[in-house]
């Protein structure tokens, strides 16, 4: 590779975190004994020689920077096209909605009947599950509000339909957010939803509540904090996981709690708490079967699609991609493009963990992951830095590196 070439790949996330470690007075020595890693791995991360394949890396940084992850990766990016723009615009609709009302403050005005609100949420949902992120928030500052006042102002059983709907909308609110890099506002809204699970007074839409709430906390830099407070839900839901006439709803959000404490573990390199959350939602999985509770695809399949990620996380991302290789994951079975795309992007992610002897396999699934949710994958910071390590490691000119770099807008 020539000199030239070499130019290309700045070390985005690299730079952030020199920048920001210089600011704050610390030598490589200091800033990567708190991060837990050593000065060389530093030194190389910095100059853009390593990269960053973990986000336990990032969270691992910032905290020792004493930033937040956003500052490193730089969050929200550009829109690299239409779609992306159209779904950034309908984040600042998400943002009125929780701002114009509270769940006791709320505008003097009529809202629409809770059916119809019911239909917009469902409507929302289903666009989410399908990848059509910015779809997922049309109107969402009118169904937030409108939920916001029945809550206000209804009573009894309407009073608590509005408040379950309003636990679901604030969650796909929560998702685009997320999606578009907006975390502050992301965890704005898991707030929201977990407020509205309280009025509910069921428990499994307070665990739904706590798998956004949970994530939004850790990724505003409070991952420790997040552990706790799963940790906590976790031991106060244990009756979750009782199955009554084939109502396996709290059993799902159960495993689902048990897969996000999973990840976090794996991102904070406790491999043990890792493999004991996934164990623990593998027997769930067994018992629930394939379902699809709040459209949120809880399962053996979907238990697989987590285990990848995890995996990435624990550096063990290349063993697990080429088992599933072996033994392929049935993702159709989801029918859910949003799944569908996570992993295919985590076994992009796996393979090129491998440091160059399956780029060409990280390059197809980083492809198909693109294609199932551009607008998810071209917002991750992460993938952001696959490509540029892929294009770094490439011994010559790739349209497929080259395609992925304009369409991510870094060409």
């Amino acid at each position: 590779m020539n000199a030239d070439q070499r130019r290309l790949e700045p070390a985005e996330i690299g730079e952030r975190v020199r920048k920001v470690r210089r600011r704050r007075g610390l030598s490589l020595e200091v800033a990567a004994g708190l991060a837990g890693i050593s000065m060389g791995y530093l030194s190389m991360l910095e100059r853009g020689e390593r990269r960053f394949e973990r986000r336990g890396l990032v969270e691992d940084l910032a905290s020792a920077l004493g930033c937040s992850p956003a500052d490193l990766t730089g969050q929200p990016y550009l829109p690299p096209d239409s779609e992306t723009a159209a779904g950034k615009r309908v984040v600042a609709r998400i943002e009125q909605g929780l701002n114009d009302a509270t769940l006791d403050d709320v505008p003097d005005m009529r809202p629409r009947d809770l059916s119809d609100l019911r239909e917009l949420v469902e409507s929302h949902a289903r666009s989410r599950d399908g990848a059509q992120y910015s779809a997922a928030a049309q109107d969402a500052d009118l169904v937030l509000v409108e939920l916001q006042v029945h809550i206000a102002t209804g009573t009894g059983p309407q009073r608590r339909e509005a408040a379950e709907l309003l636990v679901r909308a604030a969650y796909n609110a929560f998702v685009v957010a997320t999606t578009y890099g907006y975390f502050h506002l992301a965890e704005q809204a898991a707030r929201r939803a977990y407020d509205a699970a309280v009025l509910t007074e069921q428990a499994e839409l307070l665990a739904f509540a706590m798998f956004a709430r949970v994530p939004s906390i850790a990724r505003a830099g409070g991952r420790d904090r997040a552990i706790r407070l799963l940790d906590r839900t976790l031991s106060e839901q244990r009756g979750l996981s009782a199955i009554h006439h084939d109502n396996t709803l709290g059993a799902e959000m159960l495993g689902l709690l048990h897969l996000m404490g999973a990840h976090l573990a794996a991102r904070g390199r406790d491999t043990d708490a890792a493999h004991a959350h996934v164990d623990e939602a593998t027997q769930l999985a067994a018992r629930t079967g394939e379902r699809n509770g709040l459209l949120q695809h809880f399962g053996p399949t979907n238990v697989q699609v987590w285990q990848v990620a995890i995996a990435a996380e624990l550096d063990e991302g290349p063993t697990v991609a080429e088992r599933t290789e072996r033994e392929p994951i049935d993702i159709v079975r989801l029918d859910s493009r949003d799944r569908a795309a996570a992993l295919h992007f985590d076994l992009a992610r796996s393979y090129g963990q491998a440091h160059g002897s399956r780029d060409t396999h990280a390059v197809q699934h980083l492809e198909i992951a693109d294609r199932f949710a551009p607008q998810r994958i071209r917002q991750d910071p992460l993938a952001r830095d696959l490509i540029a390590a892929l294009s770094h490691r490439s011994r010559r000119r790739s349209w497929e590196l080259d395609s992925l770099r304009n369409r991510f807008g870094l060409g």
